[in-house]
């Protein structure tokens, strides 16, 4: 019951919920596309670094 509540809690967190959703998505690209995940990557983390903050 208490774990629930806090997973409940936890989503309704949408910024660290789009956080976590943003870090597996450029571990996927990563492993995709070595090369154009640097540039990728650093205009990513520049837009939610503006977002969340």
């Amino acid at each position: 019951m208490k774990g629930q509540v806090h997973f409940d809690l936890f989503i309704h967190n949408s910024k660290g919920l789009a956080f976590i959703f943003q870090c597996l998505t450029m571990l996927v690209v990563r492993l995709q596309t070595r090369t154009t995940t640097t540039i990728y990557s650093k205009s990513v983390v520049k837009q939610n670094f503006v977002v969340a903050f």
